[in-house]
């Protein structure tokens, strides 16, 4: 579907236009490596936290994908009506 209204834009232009940083894309993607290091060393250590995102899921559709879907949107303006 096209619509003259929609523009296509890359994430680092996105990043710098919500940050007003123009690198602010590239400073996250370096950081990346050690939150997720931190984080996985943590989970190995044996710091487990519940985890309720797949009951969640469940509780909105039996279908995941569709409930993925449900649970994105449903807090976006105009989506309420689904």
């Amino acid at each position: 579907m096209s619509d003259p209204r929609l523009r296509r834009i890359s994430i680092d232009k996105f990043y710098e236009i919500i940050t007003g940083q123009k690198d602010a894309f590239v400073d996250l993607c370096k950081v990346l490596p050690t939150v997720i290091k931190k984080v996985a060393s943590e989970k190995l250590a044996g710091k487990k936290e519940k985890d309720t995102v797949f009951k969640e899921l469940k509780t909105k559709d039996k279908n995941m994908l569709k409930a993925l879907y449900l649970l994105a949107f449903e807090t976006y303006e105009g989506f309420d009506a689904f």
